[in-house]
C-alpha cells in the first residue's frame, strides 16, 4: 500500500518536472523567436539566456529537470521490483504452507 502511494507521488513529481521542463522549453522558444524578429538585441538575447535563476540558467534547468525525471522513474522502477518481491515471498510461503498440508493429509490417508 504505502509502495503504491510512493509510486504516485514519483509520478507526479515527475509530471511536475516535465511541465517545468515544458515552461523553460517555451520560454526558449520564445527567447530566439523574439531575437529572430529582432525585439531584442543580441546581448539582451544572451543576457535572458544566461540568466541565472536560483543558482542555474535555462539550459541548465533543463538538464536538471531531464536528470530528475530519470530519476523518478528509476525510483518507479525500483519501487515496482520491491512490489514484485514482496507478492513472490507471499505466494511462495502460501504454496509451501498448502504443500505441507497437502503432504500432512495424504501421510495420514
Amino acid at each position: 500500500m504505502f509502495t503504491s502511494i510512493r509510486i504516485k507521488e514519483l509520478k507526479r513529481k515527475m509530471l511536475h518536472a516535465q511541465s517545468k521542463k515544458k515552461e523553460f522549453s517555451d520560454y526558449l522558444y520564445d527567447l530566439v523567436s523574439r531575437h529572430k524578429n529582432g525585439e531584442i538585441d543580441n546581448y539582451s538575447f544572451l543576457e535572458f539566456f544566461y540568466k541565472k535563476m536560483d543558482g542555474k540558467n535555462v539550459h541548465e534547468w533543463m538538464d536538471h529537470l531531464d536528470d530528475y525525471v530519470k530519476d523518478c522513474k528509476r525510483e518507479i522502477n525500483r519501487e515496482r521490483i520491491r512490489v514484485l518481491k514482496s507478492n513472490s515471498t507471499l505466494l511462495i510461503f502460501f504454496l509451501l504452507a498448502f504443500l505441507a498440508a497437502f503432504l500432512f493429509f495424504v501421510r495420514f490417508l
